[in-house]
């Protein structure tokens, strides 16, 4: 499985369950996690493919507004690209949190 399958999976089943938590369409969740309200069936479908910002801006917005109570889905890890991290990189994603 591709890292995209492995993403495209995990990003259904975090929607899928917090749409059934909430009681949303797909459609629903779909604009208030993206804002195109046909995202999300588009890119299951694999129609479309997010950059990777986007994916975890998507994944990130679903944390924030999670439902009290309900458990966050098991989700299969994202493979890591690679040991070599260019060493200014930690400081940049430091500096952007």
């Amino acid at each position: 499985m591709t890292p995209e399958e492995i993403m495209r999976n995990n990003l259904f089943v975090i929607a899928q369950t917090y749409a059934t938590a909430k009681n949303q369409a797909m459609t629903t969740v779909s604009k208030n996690i993206h804002g195109n309200q046909n995202f999300l069936a588009q890119y299951l479908a694999g129609e479309v493919a997010p950059t990777v910002k986007t994916y975890f801006t998507m994944v990130n917005r679903f944390r924030a507004r999670w439902p009290r109570g309900t458990p966050w889905p098991k989700t299969a890890p994202i493979p890591k690209l690679g040991r070599k991290v260019d060493p200014g990189f930690a400081d940049v994603v430091e500096k952007s949190r």
